[in-house]
């Protein structure tokens, strides 16, 4: 992949609008650092073609439908959500799989919980001097994105845990009470990520060919 290959593949197969002609190179690419940035709702939906388990992307939308109090409805998007295969589902499983990595020991989203009762997948992330902490989580189920800062930057360096990670587990917790208490009961059987298709083997990590003598 090239630097215009991977920007073309945010800004037209991820839906990204924030990037820049600027941002065509190898550090902002491999590495995050992008001009304006991008909005948590875009990270959002650039994981949905990892927690699709398919490989497909689906555009995040703000809503569906909100109800008041009487279950009368205020708002309802008219909005049709877009959706395509932008990876194969192959790419998308293994990627899955070394997220979970992330919220097992040693892992940098270690201190999760909601991981001992559903699998988890999810990405941590800081900027530059610790002033921005990001945290991407995914379960069978739902997927989430959030970040935690200051509007005018500062380090974040005094609250040691990474909050958006705090904010997601409470977020996710609560959501998933519903499809706890229906596993519960024995309405349905807890979803799990779907590897099939994968495969393990070793290799050099030098050549990337198999081991020899």
């Amino acid at each position: 992949m090239t630097p215009q290959y991977s920007y073309d593949f945010l800004t037209k197969k991820l839906g990204v609008e924030s990037l820049v002609k600027q941002d065509i190179d190898i550090a902002p690419l491999a590495l995050g650092g992008f001009t304006y940035g991008m909005t948590t709702l875009e990270v959002a939906g650039c994981y949905t073609m990892l927690a699709s388990q398919n490989g497909t992307y689906s555009e995040p939308i703000f809503y569906t439908k909100v109800v008041d109090s009487k279950g009368n409805v205020i708002l309802e998007s008219e909005k049709i959500q877009t959706r395509e295969a932008v990876i194969d589902d192959g790419t998308s499983k293994m990627m899955t799989k070394l997220l979970t990595s992330v919220v097992s020991s040693g892992g940098t989203a270690k201190a999760l919980k909601l991981d001992n009762q559903i699998n988890v997948a999810a990405k941590t992330g800081t900027t530059n001097d610790n002033n921005d902490v990001y945290f991407v989580g995914y379960t069978p189920y739902y997927l989430g994105a959030t970040w935690f800062g200051y509007d005018i930057p500062r380090s974040l360096a005094n609250f040691g845990t990474n909050q958006a990670m705090v904010g997601w587990e409470n977020v996710m917790t609560k959501i998933h009470q519903r499809v706890f208490e229906k596993v519960n009961s024995g309405e349905i059987t807890l979803k799990k990520f779907n590897y099939d298709g994968l495969t393990e083997a070793e290799y050099c990590i030098d050549s990337g060919l198999k081991p020899g003598r």
